[in-house]
């Protein structure tokens, strides 16, 4: 049984954009659709494609204002049992969308630590355990807080 994969990559997607409003002045929007349905005069975004278990090919594409320049296409196998690699995906690449963007509109050292780990001066990367996506530390693999939940710093 396939999934509604659609659906599914907003919700994901959502958790992620929930973590760069929760933690900068950002707040970037998110579509969705099958390949080609999403316009392409959006000028300035990142997006990834994920083909589901069933074949059907769909895309998730990040605009963050007009600050940021750069296109990334990657594909994933989209498996309805594994959404946390697929959240982890996104933010692995949407991050440095993100990083580009604090750039632009806050400076170096926001980007240099988005987004930062509650116990050190360095930003945590996304990883994919135990069934759950976590933005993990750098240093010590102990601090992580699910991808969607920062708050803050």
């Amino acid at each position: 049984m396939g999934v509604d994969a659609q659906n599914t990559l907003m919700t994901l997607a959502g958790r992620f954009i929930a973590d760069v409003e929760a933690t900068t002045p950002l707040r970037p929007t998110c579509s969705v659709g099958p390949d080609g349905e999403i316009p392409a005069s959006v000028a300035r975004f990142s997006h990834k494609w994920f083909k589901t278990d069933d074949g059907e090919t769909v895309k998730a594409m990040l605009v963050i204002g007009s600050s940021f320049q750069g296109e990334t296409l990657w594909q994933v196998q989209f498996d309805e049992h594994r959404f946390d690699d697929v959240l982890v995906a996104l933010a692995d690449e949407w991050s440095e969308a993100v990083m580009e963007a604090l750039i632009d509109t806050v400076g170096v050292e926001a980007a240099r630590t988005w987004p930062k780990c509650p116990v050190h001066d360095h930003a945590m990367d996304p990883k994919a355990e135990g069934g759950r996506a976590w933005w993990i530390c750098r240093d010590d693999q102990s601090v992580r807080v699910p991808i969607g939940e920062l708050t803050t710093q």
